[in-house]
C-alpha cells in the first residue's frame, strides 16, 4: 500500500495535536491540584465527591448554628444570673423590713430600692440578643415580651415556645427559655400556701402550711376562722370547697400545730374574735407580682401597731417563700441551660471531627499527587518534543529534495 506524503504530513500533525492536548490536560492537573478535571473522568469518583461536600457543607451549617446556640444561651445565661442577683438583694430587703426596729421612713427608703430592684429585673426580662431579637418571648422573637401596666402588674405578651436549632445529623437544642416559664408560671409557695386576711384586728401571724400525709390530703382551700370560745379565743377550720367543718371549736393556744386533712400550719400571737386566715393549695404566680405585692405592702403598711406589724410579718412571711421559689426556678433554667451549653460543645467537637475525616477523605479521592502529576507532565513534555522532532524529519522526506 503506498502511503501518500499527505497522508504522513496529516499523521505527524495529529500526533502533534494529541500531545499537546495531554500535555495541557497534564498542566491543568499540576496546577489545580486534582486528580480528574471533569466528572466524565471518573464518574464514581465525581459521585462520592458530590456526597462528601454536600455532607461536610451540612455539618458546617451544624457547627454555625452550635455557635449562634452557644451564642444565645450563653447571654441568657448571663441575664438569669443578674435577675438572680437582683432577687437576693430583694430578698435581703424583705428580711430587713420585718426587723421591728424600722420606721415608716426606712421603709419607704427600701421600698425605693425595691422598686428599683423591680425596674432592672423588668428590663433584664426584656434583653434582646445581637440579631435584635427578645430572648424571652418565645417564638414571638421580634415582639417585647413584658410590659407594665398602669396599675403596676406586669403583663406577658410572648408565647410558650422554644426555638430549636440543629446542630447535629440527629440533636436538635433549644437556644431560648419562653419567659411565661421563667418570670411568669412560678409555684408561689412549697405544697402549701397560706394567705392571711387583710382585714384581721389581732396580732395573729401565720406560718407556711405543709403537707404531713399525702394520704389525707385534699388539696382544697380551708379557713381559719377564730371565735369566742370557753375560755377565750377559739377557732374551727372549714372546708371551703365542699364547705364541711374539718376542725370543730378548739380553743386557740399560740404556736400550736393545727392540723387537717393532712394540712398542718401554726398561728403565733393573738389572734382576735372575728379573724380569718386561709390556706389554700400553692398557685402560680409571677416574680413580679411577688414583689409588687410587697412593694405596695412597703408603702401603705404602716407598724405603729401590733395589728399591723402582724400584717406586715404575714405578708413578709408569704413573699419569702414566694421569693425563694422564683429564685428557685430561675436557677433551674440556669441548669439546663448550662446543660446544653456543655451538650453543644460536645456535638461542636463530634462535627470537628467529621469535617476533618470528610476532608481526608475527599482529599484521598480527588487531590492529586504531585509527584506522579509532576513526572506525568515530564513525560508529556517529552512525548511532545519528540513528536514535534518526528514532524520535521518526516517533513524532510521527499525524493524532490534528492534531484
Amino acid at each position: 500500500m503506498r502511503i501518500s506524503t499527505y497522508q504522513i504530513n496529516q499523521s505527524s500533525v495529529g500526533s502533534i495535536l494529541n500531545k499537546q492536548a495531554e500535555l495541557s490536560e497534564a498542566q491543568k492537573k499540576v496546577s489545580s491540584g486534582l486528580k480528574f478535571l471533569n466528572p466524565s473522568d471518573d464518574p464514581t469518583a465525581s459521585a462520592r465527591v458530590i456526597d462528601l461536600e454536600q455532607s461536610r457543607k451540612t455539618t458546617e451549617q451544624y457547627q454555625f448554628n452550635a455557635d449562634a446556640a452557644n451564642t444565645r444561651l450563653r447571654l441568657s445565661e448571663i441575664t438569669l444570673g443578674n435577675v438572680v442577683n437582683q432577687m437576693q438583694r430583694f430578698r435581703e430587703i424583705v428580711i430587713q423590713a420585718n426587723n421591728g426596729i424600722q420606721t415608716d421612713t426606712d421603709r419607704r427608703l427600701l421600698a425605693v430600692e425595691s422598686r428599683e430592684i423591680f425596674d432592672n429585673i423588668l428590663g433584664l426580662s426584656n434583653t434582646i440578643d445581637s440579631n435584635e431579637n427578645y430572648l424571652f418571648s418565645g417564638y414571638q422573637g421580634n415582639s417585647k415580651p413584658f410590659f407594665q401596666n398602669a396599675n403596676g402588674s406586669v403583663t406577658y405578651t410572648g408565647d410558650d415556645g422554644q426555638r430549636f436549632l440543629q446542630v447535629g445529623g440527629d440533636y436538635r437544642v433549644p437556644d431560648t427559655d419562653p419567659g411565661s416559664d421563667i418570670f411568669m408560671n412560678i409555684r408561689n409557695a412549697e405544697g402549701i400556701y397560706t394567705v392571711d386576711g387583710n382585714n384581721n384586728s389581732g396580732t395573729g401571724v401565720i406560718e407556711p402550711g405543709r403537707i404531713v400525709d399525702n394520704d389525707a390530703y385534699q388539696g382544697h382551700t380551708y379557713t381559719l376562722d377564730f371565735t369566742a370560745g370557753t375560755a377565750g379565743v377559739a377557732y374551727t377550720v372549714t372546708d371551703n370547697t365542699t364547705g364541711a367543718i374539718v376542725t370543730p371549736l378548739t380553743d386557740y393556744t399560740g404556736g400550736t400545730e393545727i392540723s387537717f386533712d393532712g394540712v398542718s400550719t401554726s398561728i403565733t400571737g393573738n389572734p382576735a374574735v372575728g379573724d380569718q386566715f386561709i390556706v389554700e393549695p400553692s398557685r402560680y404566680q409571677s416574680l413580679f407580682t411577688t414583689m409588687q405585692n410587697f412593694i405596695d405592702g412597703l408603702e401603705t403598711l404602716p407598724v405603729n401597731s401590733e395589728v399591723s406589724r402582724s400584717k406586715f410579718e404575714n405578708l413578709s412571711g408569704r413573699t419569702l417563700e414566694a421569693t425563694d421559689k422564683a429564685m428557685e426556678n430561675i436557677s433551674g433554667t440556669e441548669a439546663s441551660i448550662g446543660a446544653r451549653l456543655s451538650a453543644i460543645e460536645r456535638q461542636k467537637g463530634i462535627n470537628e471531627d467529621y469535617i476533618l475525616q470528610a476532608k481526608t477523605t475527599l482529599s484521598q479521592i480527588r487531590d492529586l499527587d504531585y509527584a506522579e502529576g509532576i513526572t506525568d507532565l515530564t513525560q508529556r513534555i517529552t512525548a511532545l518534543e519528540a513528536a514535534q522532532q518526528s514532524h520535521v524529519k518526516i517533513q524532510g522526506l521527499s525524493l524532490f529534495n534528492y534531484l
